[in-house]
C-alpha cells in the first residue's frame, strides 16, 4: 500500500521494530506514520521525517520513544513508509523534506493521503 502528501508517493507500511535503511540505497526520505481510527476506517498521518545521508539506520526506537511521548501514547501503531530519490532529483528530496517538516513543526502530525 502507499500513502500520498503533497502528492508524492510514499512506500509502505514496513515495520518499525524491523527496518533497517542501509546507506548504499538511494536518497530517501523515510516517513513515521501514525496509524489511527477503526480497522476498517484508519487513518494515517506523518509525524516524523527523517532525511536519510549516507549513514546505515539499525533502529528507530529512538524516534518511537520521543513520538510516544508527543502524543502521550505508551503504545502507538507506527509504521515505516519511504520514497527514493534518484541522484539527479536531490533538490526535490530536500525541497519536499523541508516543506513537510515546515508542516509537522506547525501540526505535530499531516494526514496522508491514500
Amino acid at each position: 500500500m502507499a500513502l500520498k502528501i503533497y502528492e508524492n508517493l510514499f512506500t509502505g507500511p514496513f515495520n518499525i521494530n524491523t527496518y533497517q535503511y542501509k546507506k548504499n540505497k538511494k536518497s530517501t526520505i523515510i516517513l513515521i506514520i501514525l496509524k489511527e481510527g477503526k480497522n476498517y476506517a484508519p487513518t494515517f498521518y506523518a509525524v516524523k521525517t527523517i532525511l536519510t545521508n549516507k549513514k546505515d539506520i539499525f533502529s528507530f526506537e529512538e524516534f518511537t520513544n520521543r513520538i510516544k511521548k508527543k502524543i502521550n501514547n505508551k503504545s502507538p501503531e507506527l509504521s515505516i513508509y519511504f520514497r527514493e530519490f534518484e541522484p539527479a532529483d536531490e533538490s526535490k528530496r530536500i525541497e519536499l523534506f523541508t516543506k513537510i517538516n515546515k508542516k509537522l513543526m506547525i501540526n505535530s502530525k499531516i494526514e496522508m493521503e491514500y
